[in-house]
Protein backbone atom coordinates (compact mmCIF):
# COMPACT_ATOMS: atom_id res chain seq x y z
CA UNK A 1 0.00 0.00 0.00
CA UNK A 2 1.05 3.43 -0.82
CA UNK A 3 1.92 5.41 2.30
CA UNK A 4 3.18 9.33 3.00
CA UNK A 5 3.32 11.72 6.17
CA UNK A 6 0.00 13.66 4.93
CA UNK A 7 0.92 16.39 6.69
CA UNK A 8 4.78 16.36 6.07
CA UNK A 9 6.21 19.70 3.76
CA UNK A 10 8.91 21.52 3.28
CA UNK A 11 9.85 24.31 6.06
CA UNK A 12 8.10 27.66 4.93
CA UNK A 13 10.63 30.64 3.68
CA UNK A 14 11.24 32.93 6.99
CA UNK A 15 9.04 36.23 6.50
CA UNK A 16 6.24 34.85 4.81
CA UNK A 17 2.84 35.39 5.75
CA UNK A 18 -0.39 33.73 5.27
CA UNK A 19 -1.72 35.31 1.83
CA UNK A 20 -5.26 33.08 1.99
CA UNK A 21 -6.20 30.09 0.05
CA UNK A 22 -5.61 29.12 -3.49
CA UNK A 23 -9.17 28.65 -6.02
CA UNK A 24 -6.34 25.70 -6.67
CA UNK A 25 -6.69 24.56 -3.29
CA UNK A 26 -10.37 24.56 -2.92
CA UNK A 27 -10.30 22.56 -6.61
CA UNK A 28 -8.30 19.69 -4.94
CA UNK A 29 -11.40 19.25 -2.57
CA UNK A 30 -13.97 19.09 -5.17
CA UNK A 31 -12.01 17.17 -7.29
CA UNK A 32 -11.24 14.36 -4.50
CA UNK A 33 -14.88 14.08 -3.39
CA UNK A 34 -15.15 13.28 -6.63
CA UNK A 35 -12.62 11.14 -7.95
CA UNK A 36 -11.91 9.52 -4.36
CA UNK A 37 -8.92 6.78 -4.42
CA UNK A 38 -5.60 6.26 -3.81
CA UNK A 39 -4.47 6.79 -7.18
CA UNK A 40 -5.71 9.97 -7.90
CA UNK A 41 -5.02 11.40 -4.59
CA UNK A 42 -1.06 10.31 -5.27
CA UNK A 43 -1.29 11.86 -8.52
CA UNK A 44 -2.12 15.62 -7.56
CA UNK A 45 -0.30 14.93 -3.61
CA UNK A 46 2.14 18.25 -4.93
CA UNK A 47 -0.73 20.41 -5.33
CA UNK A 48 -2.59 19.30 -2.04
CA UNK A 49 1.03 20.06 -0.03
CA UNK A 50 1.21 23.43 -1.87
CA UNK A 51 -1.89 24.98 -1.94
CA UNK A 52 -3.36 23.50 0.92
CA UNK A 53 -1.20 22.27 3.80
CA UNK A 54 1.45 25.16 3.01
CA UNK A 55 -1.43 27.59 3.44
CA UNK A 56 -2.74 26.18 6.59
CA UNK A 57 0.43 26.16 8.30
CA UNK A 58 1.05 29.82 7.64
CA UNK A 59 -2.87 30.44 8.77
CA UNK A 60 -2.00 29.10 11.81
CA UNK A 61 1.02 30.72 12.61
CA UNK A 62 -1.15 34.27 11.73
CA UNK A 63 -3.63 33.53 14.42
CA UNK A 64 -2.44 31.50 17.35
CA UNK A 65 -0.40 34.60 18.78
CA UNK A 66 -3.42 36.83 18.27
CA UNK A 67 -6.18 34.32 20.11
CA UNK A 68 -3.43 33.20 23.13
CA UNK A 69 -3.14 37.06 23.19
CA UNK A 70 -6.93 37.79 23.16
CA UNK A 71 -7.42 35.02 26.43
CA UNK A 72 -4.88 36.03 28.53
CA UNK A 73 -6.83 39.85 28.34
CA UNK A 74 -10.10 38.21 29.00
CA UNK A 75 -8.07 35.73 32.14
CA UNK A 76 -8.63 32.61 30.59
CA UNK A 77 -5.08 30.62 31.43
CA UNK A 78 -5.24 28.65 28.70
CA UNK A 79 -1.76 27.16 26.70
CA UNK A 80 -2.96 26.89 23.29
CA UNK A 81 -1.21 24.67 20.70
CA UNK A 82 -2.23 24.29 17.12
CA UNK A 83 -2.33 21.35 14.98
CA UNK A 84 -3.02 20.84 11.64
CA UNK A 85 -5.67 18.12 10.83
CA UNK A 86 -4.46 16.86 7.48
CA UNK A 87 -7.11 15.28 5.32
CA UNK A 88 -7.50 11.31 6.38
CA UNK A 89 -7.28 8.03 4.83
CA UNK A 90 -9.85 5.80 5.36
CA UNK A 91 -8.56 2.14 5.32
CA UNK A 92 -9.83 -0.07 2.58
CA UNK A 93 -10.92 -3.49 3.97
CA UNK A 94 -9.07 -5.56 1.44
CA UNK A 95 -8.03 -3.64 -2.01
CA UNK A 96 -5.22 -1.01 -1.35
CA UNK A 97 -6.32 0.83 -3.84
CA UNK A 98 -9.78 1.56 -2.77
CA UNK A 99 -8.45 3.64 -0.07
CA UNK A 100 -10.92 6.81 0.44
CA UNK A 101 -10.26 9.97 1.95
CA UNK A 102 -12.15 12.75 3.97
CA UNK A 103 -11.53 15.91 2.05
CA UNK A 104 -11.36 18.19 4.68
CA UNK A 105 -8.76 20.50 6.26
CA UNK A 106 -8.78 21.69 10.04
CA UNK A 107 -6.76 23.80 12.22
CA UNK A 108 -7.70 22.81 16.14
CA UNK A 109 -6.50 25.57 18.74
CA UNK A 110 -6.66 23.37 21.84
CA UNK A 111 -4.46 22.87 24.96
CA UNK A 112 -4.28 19.13 23.79
CA UNK A 113 -5.56 16.86 21.64
CA UNK A 114 -8.57 15.44 23.62
CA UNK A 115 -12.26 16.62 22.72
CA UNK A 116 -12.62 17.21 26.58
CA UNK A 117 -10.10 20.53 26.38
CA UNK A 118 -11.81 24.27 24.81
CA UNK A 119 -10.32 24.33 21.90
CA UNK A 120 -11.17 26.32 18.38
CA UNK A 121 -11.33 24.66 15.18
CA UNK A 122 -11.55 25.63 11.51
CA UNK A 123 -12.43 23.07 9.04
CA UNK A 124 -12.40 23.78 5.09
CA UNK A 125 -14.66 21.43 3.59
CA UNK A 126 -15.29 21.20 -0.44
CA UNK A 127 -18.68 23.69 -0.31
CA UNK A 128 -18.11 25.29 3.77
CA UNK A 129 -16.35 26.12 6.08
CA UNK A 130 -16.92 25.44 9.61
CA UNK A 131 -15.43 27.45 12.67
CA UNK A 132 -16.22 26.02 15.90
CA UNK A 133 -15.54 27.56 19.06
CA UNK A 134 -16.11 25.22 22.84
CA UNK A 135 -15.72 21.80 24.66
CA UNK A 136 -16.49 18.93 21.70
CA UNK A 137 -16.40 16.37 24.94
CA UNK A 138 -16.87 15.98 28.26
CA UNK A 139 -14.92 13.80 30.17
CA UNK A 140 -16.33 11.86 32.93
CA UNK A 141 -15.70 14.45 35.87
CA UNK A 142 -16.61 17.64 33.49
CA UNK A 143 -20.52 15.81 32.57
CA UNK A 144 -21.09 15.72 35.94
CA UNK A 145 -19.69 19.53 37.15
CA UNK A 146 -22.06 20.47 33.26
CA UNK A 147 -25.12 18.56 34.13
CA UNK A 148 -25.05 19.78 37.94
CA UNK A 149 -24.78 23.67 36.94
CA UNK A 150 -27.40 23.02 34.60
CA UNK A 151 -29.75 21.95 38.13
CA UNK A 152 -28.52 25.33 39.11
CA UNK A 153 -30.80 28.01 38.35
CA UNK A 154 -28.16 30.63 39.40
CA UNK A 155 -25.35 28.73 36.81
CA UNK A 156 -27.92 28.04 34.12
CA UNK A 157 -28.99 31.55 34.06
CA UNK A 158 -25.48 32.66 33.65
CA UNK A 159 -25.14 29.92 30.72
CA UNK A 160 -28.22 31.08 29.21
CA UNK A 161 -27.28 34.78 29.13
CA UNK A 162 -23.82 33.92 27.86
CA UNK A 163 -25.49 31.84 24.87
CA UNK A 164 -27.99 34.53 24.29
CA UNK A 165 -25.06 36.95 24.07
CA UNK A 166 -23.50 35.25 21.29
CA UNK A 167 -25.95 34.00 19.40
CA UNK A 168 -27.25 37.94 18.99
CA UNK A 169 -23.68 38.79 17.32
CA UNK A 170 -23.85 35.63 14.64
CA UNK A 171 -25.59 32.88 12.85
CA UNK A 172 -24.18 30.14 15.46
CA UNK A 173 -25.23 27.23 16.46
CA UNK A 174 -25.68 25.74 19.91
CA UNK A 175 -24.17 21.98 19.43
CA UNK A 176 -23.47 19.15 21.81
CA UNK A 177 -26.97 17.34 22.13
CA UNK A 178 -26.63 13.48 21.62
CA UNK A 179 -28.82 12.06 24.02
CA UNK A 180 -32.43 11.49 22.81
CA UNK A 181 -33.95 11.61 26.60
CA UNK A 182 -33.08 12.81 30.03
CA UNK A 183 -29.78 11.25 31.31
CA UNK A 184 -29.73 8.26 33.72
CA UNK A 185 -30.02 9.65 37.54
CA UNK A 186 -31.54 12.94 36.45
CA UNK A 187 -35.34 11.58 36.07
CA UNK A 188 -36.19 12.98 38.57
CA UNK A 189 -36.15 16.49 37.57
CA UNK A 190 -39.06 18.15 36.44
CA UNK A 191 -38.68 19.83 32.76
CA UNK A 192 -35.09 19.59 32.54
CA UNK A 193 -33.44 22.15 30.61
CA UNK A 194 -32.33 20.25 27.03
CA UNK A 195 -28.84 21.85 27.48
CA UNK A 196 -28.63 18.17 30.21
CA UNK A 197 -28.92 16.19 26.97
CA UNK A 198 -25.65 17.31 25.96
CA UNK A 199 -22.52 15.87 26.67
CA UNK A 200 -20.41 18.57 25.75
CA UNK A 201 -21.27 22.57 24.29
CA UNK A 202 -19.79 24.27 21.02
CA UNK A 203 -21.36 27.24 18.76
CA UNK A 204 -20.84 26.80 15.06
CA UNK A 205 -20.35 28.99 11.97
CA UNK A 206 -21.83 27.29 9.22
CA UNK A 207 -21.04 28.95 6.04
CA UNK A 208 -20.20 28.70 2.07
CA UNK A 209 -16.44 29.66 1.32
CA UNK A 210 -16.43 33.56 2.37
CA UNK A 211 -14.74 35.72 -0.44
CA UNK A 212 -11.79 36.37 2.22
CA UNK A 213 -10.69 32.69 2.27
CA UNK A 214 -8.48 33.50 -0.66
CA UNK A 215 -6.80 36.40 0.94
CA UNK A 216 -4.96 37.43 3.98
CA UNK A 217 -8.13 38.92 5.65
CA UNK A 218 -9.27 35.50 6.28
CA UNK A 219 -6.99 35.20 9.33
CA UNK A 220 -9.03 38.06 10.43
CA UNK A 221 -12.42 36.58 9.65
CA UNK A 222 -11.69 33.71 11.61
CA UNK A 223 -10.27 35.64 14.71
CA UNK A 224 -13.58 37.85 14.96
CA UNK A 225 -15.68 35.02 14.88
CA UNK A 226 -13.79 33.04 17.81
CA UNK A 227 -13.49 36.46 19.78
CA UNK A 228 -16.96 36.27 20.00
CA UNK A 229 -17.12 32.44 20.70
CA UNK A 230 -14.64 33.36 23.46
CA UNK A 231 -17.63 34.02 26.34
CA UNK A 232 -18.53 30.51 25.78
CA UNK A 233 -14.83 29.42 26.22
CA UNK A 234 -14.38 31.28 29.46
CA UNK A 235 -17.84 30.15 31.26
CA UNK A 236 -16.62 26.53 30.56
CA UNK A 237 -12.96 26.86 31.72
CA UNK A 238 -14.63 28.72 34.98
CA UNK A 239 -17.13 26.48 35.99
CA UNK A 240 -15.72 22.90 34.54
CA UNK A 241 -13.11 20.68 35.98
CA UNK A 242 -9.72 20.96 34.44
CA UNK A 243 -8.57 18.15 31.96
CA UNK A 244 -5.60 16.57 32.49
Amino acid sequence: MISVDLVAHNKLIPGETFQGFTETGISFLMELEKNNHVHWFYRHLEVYYKHLVEPAEKLKTALLYRIQTHLQEQDISIDLKCSLEAIKQVPPETDSTQTTYKPRLGLCFSPGHEGCHPCFHICITPTNLFLKGGIFHFNPSQLAYFRESILDPISLQGLSFVLDEILTRGVYTVNGSTLNETPDGYAHVVKPHPLIRHTGLWLTLKTPHPVNLYSAHFSDYCYVHFRKMTKLLSWLHNNLPRSG
